[in-house]
C-alpha cells in the first residue's frame, strides 16, 4: 500500500483469524476518485503501488480535496511475473480539471461483490488469494474483476495488524 499515506491506522483489533471464513456480499457504492494506472512486476509491487498512491496523495492536498475512504487498487491484468493496476482514492466531492498529467478522475467500481478480509502483513496475501480462488471454484463463480482496499496505513500499522479487504466480484457460468 501506500507509505506515507494520510488516513489514521486502524484500530488494533483481537486476535481474529488470518481471513474471513465465508465472504460477505456487499454493494460497493458509486465514488469520485482520483486514479493512476501502471504495471510492476510482482517482486517491486509495494514499491509500485505505494509511489502511485503518494502521488495521488499530493494531487489530492494540491488541489485542496478531501479523501473519502480507504485508498485501493483494482488488478487489471496479472501473470507469474507482472502485472496491471488502477491505484484509486476516494473522494468527498469530484475533481476538478487541473490535475498532474499522470493523475485521472473516475468513478469507483461498484456493484455487488464478494467481500473478504486478510489480517496480517501483506506477505500472506498469495496464499489468500488461493483460498479465495479455491472457494469461488467450489461455488462456480467466475472472477469479473478483483479490488483489494487498504484501511490500514502501513507506514503506521505493525504488519501483524493490518487489514486488506479483497472485493470479488463475479459471474456465475
Amino acid at each position: 500500500m501506500a507509505p506515507g499515506a494520510t488516513q489514521s491506522p486502524a484500530p488494533a483489533e483481537p486476535s481474529k483469524p488470518a481471513q474471513t471464513a465465508e465472504p460477505e456480499s456487499i454493494l460497493l457504492p458509486d465514488r469520485p476518485v482520483l486514479s493512476m494506472t501502471g504495471t510492476a512486476t510482482w517482486e517491486e509491487a509495494e514499491k509500485e503501488l505505494g509511489r502511485s498512491f503518494e502521488q495521488i496523495f499530493a494531487a489530492i492536498r494540491e488541489a485542496g480535496l478531501k479523501q473519502a475512504g480507504p485508498p485501493m487498487v483494482e488488478y487489471t491484468e496479472s501473470d507469474d511475473e507482472s502485472f496491471g493496476f488502477k491505484a484509486m482514492v476516494p473522494l468527498a466531492d469530484e475533481a476538478g480539471d487541473n490535475l498532474p498529467e499522470d493523475i485521472e478522475r473516475g468513478r469507483s467500481p461498484t456493484g455487488r461483490a464478494l467481500k473478504f478480509v486478510h489480517r496480517g502483513s501483506f506477505d500472506g496475501l498469495e496464499a489468500v488469494y488461493n483460498k479465495i480462488f479455491d472457494y469461488l471454484a467450489a461455488k462456480n463463480l467466475q472472477v469479473l474483476r478483483v479490488i483489494e482496499e487498504y484501511p490500514s496505513d502501513p507506514a503506521n500499522t505493525p504488519a501483524d495488524k493490518m487489514v486488506t479487504n479483497i472485493y470479488v466480484f463475479t459471474e456465475q457460468p
